[in-house]
């Protein structure tokens, strides 16, 4: 008799154990989605933040690639930056965006402003990590425009693929992948259960 109280003991008890890793599954899967849902959130509103509300504004991100203006900037942020109105100077120590034509785009802080003979403004700039400011001076013709805000990170990505750091990058282009497909997956509305036979 034992014996066949034990069987239906263990009968018993084996629905309620796989019941219970189910929930346990279920719950672990809500939350999973849960998380991928608010990473992809962010990742839209900061896509909308820079892109949408700079183009309303006419002002445009740049990619920082040096950490010349550390600790304000680091390579991989993302800066938007308003552009250069003729006839309007800056104030030390407004952070710009010029052309240089050895280097490109560079952006350093303005460190001094002289009003030459002909009227323009020229700037001397300097980045914050930098010793010494800059030789020559920016003047009107070289300016894109003052930075508004910087925005951390956001451009790692890109950093990455830029200097063939495949790893890191697929590594992330993998985890968003998988957090869209999650979070799709929450916002689908779930199939009605089939009743049964």
């Amino acid at each position: 008799m034992s014996d066949i109280r034990q069987a239906q003991a263990a009968e018993e008890s084996a629905p309620m154990q796989t019941g219970g890793a189910a929930r346990t599954d279920g719950v672990l899967l809500t939350a999973l989605r849960g998380l991928a849902l608010v990473y992809v959130t962010l990742l839209v509103l900061t896509g909308v933040a820079i892109l949408g509300v700079g183009a309303l504004l006419g002002w445009r991100p740049y990619l920082v690639t040096s950490g010349s203006m550390a600790p304000a900037m680091r390579p991989g942020d993302v800066i938007v930056v308003e552009p250069a109105v003729p006839g309007k100077p800056y104030d030390v120590p407004t952070i710009i965006t010029f052309r240089d034509p050895a280097r490109g785009l560079v952006t350093h802080r303005v460190v001094a402003a002289e009003q030459a003979p002909n009227g323009e403004v020229r700037y001397t700039t300097k980045g914050d990590a930098n010793p010494d400011a800059e030789s020559g001076t920016v003047g009107q013709s070289e300016l894109v425009g003052s930075v508004r805000y910087v925005v951390r990170d956001v451009g790692m990505p890109l950093h990455w693929a830029q200097h063939g750091r495949w790893g890191p990058f697929g590594a992330w282009a993998a985890g968003t992948l998988l957090a869209i497909s999650l979070a799709v997956g929450l916002l689908r509305p779930r199939a009605a259960k089939e009743s049964p036979s």
